[in-house]
């Protein structure tokens, strides 16, 4: 029998295929999780970053979500509506927004994180830890191989504004 008709290439999926299947799945639910909060996944990308780092000007944040000006402007927009964010002028530059989160984004991002680690454990159930860890793992690599931004969703950057996603 040809390569092209040998059912065992055709039926298996490859490591692309598999990785683009569960992360679909994954996308799926975990949006539908952070709906309930009113939030998307740039919220969160943003709301992270920021906690790591307070104070950090927008434009440095937007370069690292990969994110336009324009764009980054309006995303903050709508987090400081949500009250999650509040723009304070840099004391080295009053030029300058600094990004801190509110007492109120502060108790969403705990929420978000505990959802995260549940979602994490339903995604990876029937693995052990120590899969669990070898699998994190060999995504990083991939990741790093591939030139992702660590830490933040590629579709981040090109979500239109206002998108659930």
């Amino acid at each position: 029998m040809s390569e092209r008709g040998d059912p065992k290439k055709i039926v298996v999926p490859g490591a692309a295929f598999l990785m683009s299947q569960v992360g679909v799945h994954s996308g799926q639910i975990w949006r539908e999780r952070m709906k309930k909060l009113g939030l998307d996944s740039r919220h969160v990308v943003l709301l992270r970053l920021v906690s790591v780092e307070e104070g950090r000007s927008q434009l440095a944040l937007g370069t690292q979500m990969r994110l336009p000006p324009s764009r980054m402007v309006a995303f903050v927009d709508e987090l400081e509506d949500l009250g999650l964010l509040e723009r304070r002028p840099n004391p080295d530059d009053r030029r300058i927004r600094a990004l801190h989160l509110t007492d109120r984004g502060r108790e969403i991002l705990n929420t978000v994180m505990k959802i995260s680690a549940d979602h994490e454990t339903e995604l990876t159930k029937g693995l052990s830890e120590a899969e669990r860890v070898q699998l994190v793992g060999l995504l990083g690599k991939v990741a790093t191989a591939q030139g992702l931004a660590p830490g933040v969703h590629p579709g981040v950057a090109f979500q239109p504004p206002n998108s659930a996603g």
